[in-house]
C-alpha cells in the first residue's frame, strides 16, 4: 500500500480495535452472529429487506439457564458511540430477553445453547449505520458477557469494486489492489471530502483494514477513491481446513484423537511454514461452522481440546508474536488466539477448546510495532482467494451520526 496523504488512510491496530469484539466469561464459547440460514455470512442487515434477521448463538458451559438480555449500540465508521439517544434508532423496547435457549445432547461437556433473532416485533431498528450488540446478564447492562459487532445499511449506493492484480512491480506477485467507486446520486451529497468516508476490511479482519476519506476524482455525483497502487492488501494464502466433525476416525489434519479423558483431546499434524507454497483449494476465508458429519444440530455436537503446533527454527521465532487468525478466535489477536514458542520442540503451539464443526485459520505475526502480517508463515500469492468487504459512509455537515448506505461484498480474482 503506497502512502498517498489525503488519499488513504490506514488503520492500525490501535484505531481499528476502538471496538474490540469481547467475550467476557471463559465459559462463554462459540459466539457467533450472522445473517440467518448463512453462517459465512457477514452481520450485515438491510432495512430495505424487513423479512431478514441477525441470528446471534453462544454457548454457556457447566451452567443452568440464566436470564440474559441484550441491546445495541449505535457507532460511527469508527466503532465509537454515536452522540444520539435509543429512541432515535430503536422502536419499541429498548432491551429484549434472550427466551431461546437449549440443553446440549449427548455431550461430554455439557452446556445451553442461547440463541436470539433480531430485528424483531419488539425490538425494531430504525436507523442504518454501525452498530455494537451488547448481551448482559439479568438486567445487568454495565457489566456485558458479550459484545459483538453488526451492520444496518440501506443501500441508497450502488457500490462498484474490484480486487485485482498490482501493477507496480514489487507487489505483483504478493498483494491484491482495489479500486472503489461509488455513484451518491441518491444522496444530497454537498462536500463529499467531508462527508463520505468508505472502509475497506479483507476476511472481517479489524487489523488491517483501510479508511477512505478523500476520493481523487469526482464527476458530478461519482466518486473515485483509488488510484493504481493506492489501496493494496498483502494476498496472503488459503486459508487451513480443519474437519472437527466427528471423534470416530481421523479427518485429514487430525493426528491423534484421545477419548480417555473427559473431554476429547486432538493433536493435530504439525502444520507446514508455506511461505514458498501455493495451492489453490475451496476455503471459506477464516470463517465456521458447527456441526456434525450426520447432524446439523447447535444442541448436538460436543467440544474438545484441540493442539495447534508450527515447527519453525527461523531467526523471528523468539521476537515474533504468533498467533492464530480466522473467526473461530474472533479475529482477535490476543492471549486467546497466542501461540507459545516451545525451544525444546522448536515449535509454536498452543491448544484451545473448540466446537465439533469445520474450521478455517491461518498464522499471523506482529513484531513489536504493531505490524501484523501472514506472510511469514503462510506466504503472499496474488491469486489466492481473498473476501472484501466494503462500507460506504454519510454525514451530513449538521447530522448528529454517520449512516451506512451502501455495502458490497467481493471476492479476489484468481
Amino acid at each position: 500500500m503506497t502512502k498517498n496523504t489525503g488519499i488513504i488512510a490506514l488503520v492500525v491496530a490501535a484505531m481499528a480495535m476502538l471496538f474490540a469484539q469481547k467475550t467476557q466469561a471463559q465459559n462463554i464459547q462459540t459466539v457467533q452472529l450472522f445473517l440467518k440460514g448463512n453462517e459465512f455470512s457477514e452481520p450485515v442487515y438491510d432495512l430495505s429487506q424487513p423479512a431478514a434477521t441477525l441470528l446471534l448463538q453462544f454457548d454457556e458451559l457447566n451452567s443452568p439457564y440464566k436470564y440474559y438480555f441484550y441491546t445495541v449500540q449505535h457507532c460511527g465508521s469508527n466503532w465509537q458511540n454515536s452522540r444520539i439517544f435509543e429512541n432515535d434508532y430503536l422502536s419499541g423496547f429498548f432491551e429484549q430477553p434472550i427466551t431461546t435457549y437449549n440443553q446440549s445432547v449427548n455431550a461430554h461437556q455439557k452446556y445451553m445453547h442461547y440463541t436470539a433473532e433480531l430485528p424483531n416485533e419488539n425490538f425494531k431498528i430504525t436507523k442504518t449505520g454501525n452498530y455494537k450488540l451488547i448481551v448482559y446478564e439479568d438486567g445487568n447492562r454495565e457489566n456485558p458477557i458479550i459484545t459483538r459487532k453488526f451492520y444496518v445499511t440501506s443501500q441508497q449506493v450502488p457500490i462498484l469494486a474490484q480486487a485485482a492484480r498490482p501493477t507496480q512491480a514489487s507487489k505483483a506477485f504478493v498483494a491484491q489492489e482495489l479500486s472503489v467507486e461509488i455513484n451518491a446520486a441518491a444522496l444530497p451529497l454537498n462536500n463529499a471530502f467531508d462527508e463520505i468516508t468508505v472502509v475497506i476490511q479483507q476476511n472481517n479482519r479489524t487489523d488491517n483494514m483501510i479508511t477512505l476519506t478523500q476520493p481523487v476524482f469526482i464527476a458530478e455525483k461519482r466518486l473515485s477513491y483509488t488510484l493504481p497502487n493506492d489501496v493494496q492488501f498483502e494476498a496472503g494464502n488459503e486459508f487451513r481446513l480443519l474437519d472437527l466433525r466427528t471423534f470416530d476416525f481421523r479427518t485429514a489434519a487430525v493426528k491423534e484423537i484421545n477419548t480417555q479423558n473427559d473431554l476429547v483431546e486432538i493433536t493435530l499434524h504439525p502444520d507446514n511454514v508455506r511461505k514458498n507454497r501455493y495451492l489453490f483449494y475451496l476455503d471459506a476465508d477464516g470463517r465456521y461452522f458447527t456441526g456434525l458429519i450426520d447432524k446439523f444440530s447447535p444442541n448436538d455436537p460436543d467440544y474438545c481440546y484441540v493442539k495447534f503446533s508450527l515447527p519453525t527454527t527461523d531467526s523471528l521465532a523468539k521476537t515474533n508474536q504468533v498467533y492464530l487468525l480466522g473467526d473461530m478466535c474472533n479475529w482477535q489477536l490476543n492471549t486467546k488466539s497466542e501461540l507459545h514458542y516451545n525451544a525444546q520442540n522448536a515449535q509454536y503451539e498452543t491448544t484451545l477448546l473448540l466446537k465439533q464443526g469445520f474450521y478455517n485459520y491461518q498464522y499471523a505475526t506482529k513484531t513489536a510495532d504493531g505490524k501484523v502480517s501472514v506472510g511469514q508463515y503462510e506466504g503472499n500469492f496474488f491469486n489466492a482467494q481473498n473476501t472484501y468487504c466494503i462500507y460506504v459512509y454519510y454525514k451530513p455537515l449538521a447530522a448528529r451520526y454517520q449512516s451506512l448506505v451502501g455495502f458490497t461484498k467481493i471476492q479476489s480474482l484468481r
